[in-house]
């Protein structure tokens, strides 16, 4: 076992220094959603998250590179629901967002047209995420013979099968059956100033979030990084 550790870590160390690797942190917002269809009374909308993580960026050519990251993610999924009755003076709404946190780990190939400049670059590659938990945020806004009513609910978004106590009329907590996500991602980005990153990329995902219901992530991921060469100078 120390041996095969030690041949490891000795051709990690000798494609670490090879590929003359960059440390990028990155700060992101994320928009996302889900591939769920509407249904009756009710709209989708987006829910805004943020992102933090860090890519280790690996040439492999002047033109192409390899890059793993690790990051933590904010996806999830939102809707608005309302329902009226003028005879009786009676309104409702509701408007819910659920927030899913992630630890995910993207293999991303990039491709630069110009290999002088690198100003610009495509990439894509997969990625998998593991769920941590979120956050269920409910607003609900209501009125009866000209009085009003307003609601806030906050619960826990959960990882697998609900404990059998769990009453779904009484109980506000969101349990979600895979924590696994399975996507691909693919994007662009800018170099500014051969300082700054600016990248725009969108995450497909493949794997439900609830079984036998379409329920894909669906996300654009917004980010500015800040490339550092970690590279060893003769």
């Amino acid at each position: 076992m120390k041996k095969t550790l030690s041949v490891a870590l000795l051709v990690l160390t000798t494609a670490f220094a090879w590929a003359q690797p960059t440390l990028i942190p990155r700060l992101g917002l994320t928009l996302s959603n889900t591939s769920a269809e509407e249904q009756a009374g009710t709209s989708k909308k987006m829910t805004t998250g943020f992102s933090l993580g860090v890519g280790f960026e690996f040439n492999l050519h002047p033109s192409l590179s390899v890059q793993p990251e690790l990051n933590y993610v904010q996806k999830g999924f939102g809707f608005e629901a309302s329902e009226q009755d003028p005879d009786l003076g009676f309104t409702v709404s509701i408007d819910n967002q659920i927030h899913i946190n992630y630890l995910e780990l993207p293999v991303l190939v990039k491709f630069y047209p110009n290999a002088e400049t690198k100003s610009l670059y495509l990439l894509a590659g997969p990625s998998l995420g593991l769920g941590l938990g979120g956050k269920n945020k409910a607003q609900v806004s209501s009125s009866f013979l000209g009085q009003s009513f307003n609601l806030s609910v906050t619960s826990d978004v959960k990882f697998g099968d609900p404990p059998a106590s769990y009453n779904p009329d009484e109980d506000t907590d969101i349990y979600l059956d895979n924590r696994i996500d399975f996507g691909l991602q693919g994007g662009l980005g800018v170099l500014i100033a051969k300082k700054v990153v600016l990248e725009a990329r969108y995450n497909l995902g493949f794997s439900d979030l609830v079984d036998n219901e379409n329920s894909k992530n669906r996300v654009l991921h917004f980010s500015v990084g800040l490339p550092i060469n970690i590279a060893k100078k003769n």
